[in-house]
Order: structure tokens, then sequence, then C-alpha cells
């Protein structure tokens, strides 16, 4: 089972509920996010972080057609980073949009590691950390901020 976390552009003041309007816009393609920092570089200090991790071969123009409003080459909508730990879980999936990144926890990537890769990717960047799960947004900064407990 893998837990979601969600890298989002937020204001100071916005909420889990502003977060979670956001997401779904994104997701539905309503919404687009306005950055002037692309975040979908931030892969390569992943990579380097920790080189189990390498960029996935996705089918571009299979996807393309299920997922509605992409067109073009979808290189210039996002890239995904996935791998396998020494005992062959699964580790996280990171997938980088342009101005945000959505997480997919597996058991292959330790609390710790999430935690270094989710702060060095919020500190570079200022995107809030938001748990959908457990309904709440955190950010760089925060008392607690790293995974909930």
């Amino acid at each position: 089972m893998s837990v979601d976390v969600y890298l989002l552009p937020l204001q100071p003041d916005e909420d889990f509920e502003a977060a979670m309007v956001l997401f779904t816009g994104l997701e539905d393609r309503t919404m687009s996010v306005e950055s002037s920092f692309d975040v979908r570089p931030l892969h390569e200090v992943i990579m380097k972080l920790d080189p189990r991790y390498q960029r996935t071969e996705t089918k571009y123009a299979e996807v393309a057609r299920f997922v509605k409003g992409i067109g073009g080459d979808l290189n210039d909508h996002f890239l995904s980073l996935h791998g396998k730990s020494e005992a062959g879980l699964p580790l996280s999936q990171f997938n980088f949009h342009r101005g945000y990144v959505i997480i997919h926890e597996y058991p292959g990537t330790t609390s710790d590691q999430m935690d270094r890769f989710i702060d060095t990717i919020c500190r570079s960047t200022g995107l809030a950390v938001v748990y959908p799960a457990f309904g709440e947004v955190h950010r760089v900064g925060d008392e607690g901020w790293f995974s909930p407990s």
C-alpha cells in the first residue's frame, strides 16, 4: 500500500482545503500552476542522494491517450523516478510536474530517507507538504513538519 504525499505551491495562509482544491484542479487539468521555478530538474538531486532511483521510461504516446487534456510531448509535462531496495521492495515513486511533485510512498524508502528527499525539494522550491491521508499541510520550518505521527 502506498501513502500519497503532495508537494504543492501554496500561499502561507492556504490550508488543507485550499491544497486539495488546487490538487484536484491540477489533476483534472482545470487549473495550472504558474510557477517561476520548474521542479522537474530536481529529479537529478534525488538520484544523486540515492543512486537506486532511476528515471522511469514511460511510453508517453500511450499515456497521452488516457490523460485528459494532455497533448504534445509528455516529457514537457512530467517525469517519474522509481527503484528497488536491496531487499527488492519498491522505492517511493516521485512524479515531478512543472510546479509540483506527487510522491507515492512505498516500503523500500525509509521515513528518514523520505524526510531528507522532501526537505531537499521543499527547501529548494518553497513547496508545501500535503498529506491527504492525514488532512495536514506542513511547510519547511514548521515544528515537526516531517512525516506525521
